[in-house]
């Protein structure tokens, strides 16, 4: 790891003074931010990377500058210590927050399930809530069969993850196109809303799109649907034709149909419910 101090010469305040930036590079990727240390030109010794003079503020400016270089190794080090993964943008996120927890992508599908779990009943469905849990399950399996891992920070995603985890789906998941874009617009959402509790700076996935292909699905003619009717079933299996013909007959989806009860029936003009 490298850390590097330098001074934003091309952009001057009205005071003349520029903005002091910390730049840390790890392997090939690198990351600048604001020191929140600003110093006119002839104050800065980027060769020595500190703040010239030894008045008050000078000395407290380059106490600053030693801070935020001890606290990015203590980070890095620690990382590698405990054989946690470690990126330039979590080392950032401990600098600038370290009151702030480091979530990671299975805590943000948890908040959302949790989330919507509350809310079922009200404007939320229960088959929601599963479509959360199953892609939770998917993102698990990938975890643990292509990174070996547990978990995987926020801050550490990338083009790559969401694109591999795309591939996953599709040759260890074997799911369809039109499967993978239903699963991948639930974790964008999982994403979103990470974003918004300001877990994630920005979107890790601006590059990647996926849209669901159009499909022509089968339908029966009356004539099956009059077979169905006239087949003789016994038991439970009596039952699930006779709601499937109730939903033929009427147009309701089975989500519909499975919520109807006593309430919802009444007589007609002809005396029969």
């Amino acid at each position: 790891m490298k850390i590097l101090f330098w001074l934003y010469k091309s952009r001057v305040n009205s005071k003349g003074t520029s903005p002091v930036k910390m730049r840390i590079t790890l392997n090939t990727d690198r990351i600048d931010f604001s020191t929140s240390i600003e110093v006119p030109k002839d104050k800065w010794d980027q060769q020595d990377q500190r703040v010239r003079g030894m008045d008050e503020l000078a000395i407290q400016y380059n106490n600053t500058l030693s801070t935020l270089r001890s606290l990015a190794w203590d980070c890095y080090n620690q990382k590698l210590r405990s054989k946690q993964p470690v990126t330039v943008e979590i080392i950032k996120a401990e600098i600038l927050g370290r009151d702030k927890p480091n979530y990671t992508l299975l805590d943000a599908i948890d908040y959302q399930i949790s989330n919507l779990t509350a809310r079922v009943g009200n404007d939320v469905s229960l088959n929601t809530v599963k479509k959360y849990k199953t892609i939770k399950l998917k993102v698990i399996g990938y975890l643990h069969s292509k990174l070996k891992r547990n978990d995987y920070y926020l801050l550490e995603l990338s083009n790559k993850f969401i694109f591999d985890f795309d591939t996953y789906l599709r040759t260890e998941g074997k799911l369809s196109h039109n499967a993978v874009a239903k699963n991948m617009q639930q974790l964008r959402r999982v994403i979103a809303v990470a974003i918004q509790n300001e877990w994630l700076p920005k979107d890790p996935f601006p590059n990647y799109r996926i849209t669901p292909k159009e499909t022509e699905r089968g339908f029966l003619s009356l004539e099956e649907v009059e077979l169905i009717s006239g087949v003789v079933l016994v038991d439970r299996l009596d039952k699930v034709r006779d709601v499937f013909l109730f939903c033929c007959y009427t147009g309701l989806a089975y989500a519909d149909v499975s919520k109807l009860n006593q309430q919802h029936l009444f007589k007609g003009e002809d005396s029969h419910t």
